[in-house]
């Protein structure tokens, strides 16, 4: 739920109050625990049993691994809150090759590096494919208090990659420094500079691609997703 103004504001507000207190919903799961914050202040706080914080679980397609780059890019995928404004223009003048796959509309620069390359039918088993050959991944948010992102993340951390994400508290529930460097919305210099550091860094990279997969397998499988909603549901 994204706050809206005006009449088709209230409508939409009027929508999601009704479903949030439906009587046939026991539990609304959050995957940030800043959201469910957000929820209980737009709804209401006497919903605070109803909805519920549950970190994601992913595990679907590939066979988690650790997996060698066969060539060295960066990868940013997703459609939804993201910020490619920012993320293009720090690439611009960089000698690392940067793959973005998103939707059409998505993508408002005009001039496009000739070091970036956007692909707008990559889905599925494609897109994990783009994910588990990046040499790292990078998601950078638009509204870093909107949950999103978070199964592109864990993706890349069941493939080992070190990771590159906006500050904020849609990824905060997820990563820590020894796999993942946070920079500033909309900062051009700091994505710059982490992107600098993971290409110049071998030894560092390599150490944040093990704990990556060392997270991913000890909180964030499918299997330890699943056992998260079975508690859910008993209780």
């Amino acid at each position: 739920y994204i706050r809206r103004y005006g009449y088709v504001g209230k409508m939409f507000h009027t929508f999601f109050k009704l479903t949030f207190n439906s009587k046939y919903i026991d539990k609304l799961v959050c995957h940030a625990s800043n959201e469910r914050i957000y929820y209980l202040d737009e709804f209401g706080h006497n919903l605070a049993n109803k909805v519920v914080f549950c970190k994601l679980g992913e595990g679907l397609n590939h066979k988690d691994c650790i997996s060698e780059p066969e060539e060295k890019y960066f990868f940013s995928g997703g459609s939804s809150n993201r910020d490619y404004t920012t993320l293009i223009k720090a690439f611009e003048g960089l000698d690392q090759k940067l793959i973005i796959a998103c939707k059409p509309e998505n993508i408002i620069v005009q001039d496009i590096p000739a070091n970036v390359s956007v692909l707008y039918d990559a889905y599925g088993v494609a897109f994990s494919n783009l994910i588990q050959n990046a040499y790292a991944v990078i998601l950078p948010i638009q509204n870093p208090n909107i949950s999103s992102g978070q199964l592109v993340l864990l993706n890349a951390m069941r493939f080992g990659k070190c990771l590159i994400v906006t500050a904020g508290n849609c990824m905060c529930d997820y990563i820590n420094d020894s796999y993942a460097i946070s920079v500033s919305a909309k900062s051009v210099d700091e994505l710059r500079e982490a992107v600098t550091f993971i290409a110049d860094h071998p030894d560092q990279y390599r150490q944040m691609s093990v704990n990556a997969y060392d997270d991913y397998k000890s909180q964030y499988s499918v299997d330890k997703y699943a056992e998260r909603i079975a508690d859910l549901v008993r209780n």
